[in-house]
């Protein structure tokens, strides 16, 4: 379960879904950010530990699970085996979440959702 402000969790790994979608979504941008040639320095930083592609895939997955209200909820979700294995890679700090949020390219979100396309993905919202 998820930890809230009294130590106690408020979700588990079970409440979550839309595992496939996150897949497609990782895959349109790993190939968007292949192309890209000017990102924030930030991001190229080798003591950084939550990596682009890591914070968009986990704010998506906020998204399209609503049992995680918060950022907060994130970063504590962050901290679930599956949630790393599929998503961040480690747990992400609410402060590497939440300065990441400064960084992002709204051109490069633009084009990320721009091949996004879902038109025909109905299946991926019942994983």
């Amino acid at each position: 379960m998820g930890k809230v402000g009294n130590g106690q969790m408020d979700f588990k790994q079970s409440d979550f879904k839309h595992w496939k979608l996150l897949k497609v979504f990782n895959g349109v941008l790993d190939e968007v950010l292949k192309k890209q040639k000017h990102m924030d320095k930030t991001w190229k930083d080798k003591r950084r530990k939550l990596e682009l592609s890591n914070y968009l895939s986990l704010f998506l997955f906020g998204l399209y699970n609503p049992v995680v209200k918060t950022m907060r909820g994130l970063s504590q979700a962050s901290q679930l085996t599956r949630v790393q294995d599929e998503i961040s890679k480690r747990p992400v700090s609410l402060g590497s979440f939440s300065e990441a949020q400064s960084v992002v390219d709204v051109k490069l979100l633009e084009l990320v959702f721009k091949n996004f396309d879902l038109s025909n993905s109905q299946h991926l919202f019942n994983s």
